[in-house]
């Protein structure tokens, strides 16, 4: 099922591609591929989300911008929230004061960059769990208001987050 909606979404985005080329607007265009959460898909015995395990906190993010460049993969630590700022930036447009996120435009240009820190917040449908997840490059911090209270997990140490150091 989660392969069927990949594919059928990758098939759209390659008409989409072929359209650009096609009318010469592929090469001024900015092109970013991406969901809201990540996905379990057995991992950890769990599918779905509604926890802050890497397969779900690291969101895919897929870009291509004007010109296109190299495949590379890297890891600048960005948020969903700074597409805006991207996107203005790529438009020539000023990213207003008081917008907190930041273009990634230089990571996509090749330059390092990032954040310091990510955040993500999850709340249960019912509303009865709460949770936050504050990541670093090495490191993983996640609050719970339950009895659990807690994870932490060195990734540069524990990247399979098997050992939480929390307590």
């Amino acid at each position: 099922y989660y392969f069927c909606l990949v594919t059928l979404i990758d098939d759209y985005v390659g008409k989409l591609v072929e359209v650009l080329e096609r009318r010469g607007l592929l090469e001024n265009t900015l092109i970013l591929y991406t969901s809201d959460h990540g996905e379990m898909l057995g991992d950890f015995a769990r599918f779905g989300k509604g926890n802050f395990y890497e397969p779900v906190v690291h969101v895919p993010l897929i870009a291509r911008p004007p010109g296109g460049c190299p495949p590379r993969h890297t890891e600048g630590l960005v948020e969903v929230m700074d597409i805006a700022p991207t996107i203005l930036d790529y438009a020539g447009l000023d990213v207003p004061d008081e917008m907190q996120a930041k273009t990634f435009r230089p990571i996509l240009e090749g330059a390092e960059g990032g954040h310091e820190a990510v955040l993500s917040e999850y709340t249960s449908n019912d509303r009865r769990i709460n949770g936050k997840c504050l990541v670093t490059k090495r490191y993983k911090y996640v609050l719970w208001d339950t009895e659990d209270g807690g994870e932490f997990y060195d990734l540069q140490e524990d990247p399979r987050e098997l050992h939480n150091l929390y307590s």
